[in-house]
């Protein structure tokens, strides 16, 4: 996700080579396709078993984002180093909770593979 400062716009795009892309967007377009456009594995949980979803959105430094991506994409490792530590001081921090949702309540939707998921 990028931030134009003149446009005052947002540009998201999903990473991973994917060609999904939202240029010129304001910040609730840029959220509601963000959310929109998420996608979680639900390998192994029950189609009746509730399960809750949360979003940490988290500011990060220079020094801090260099070990978070890199030439290769996101590391993993660098998120869970920065989600686990609480904000320091004059760092940007939300965190939103949805649910309870079940598997079986949600939309089923064509995946970019053709399978239904």
């Amino acid at each position: 996700m990028s931030y134009d400062l003149w446009e005052e716009r947002f540009s998201v795009t999903i990473p991973g080579g994917s060609k999904r892309r939202l240029p010129n967007a304001s910040a609730a377009e840029a959220e509601s396709w963000s959310l929109e456009n998420l996608a979680i594995s639900a390998m192994g949980l029950a189609p009746d078993r509730p399960f809750w979803v949360r979003f940490d959105l988290r500011t990060a430094d220079r020094k801090e984002l260099a070990s978070i991506v890199g030439d290769t994409g996101v590391s993993l490792t660098g998120l869970i180093d920065l989600f686990s530590r609480k904000p320091g001081a004059g760092e940007t921090s939300f965190t939103r909770t949805a649910g309870p949702f079940r598997l079986q309540d949600l939309p089923r939707t064509p995946s970019a593979r053709g399978r239904i998921g």
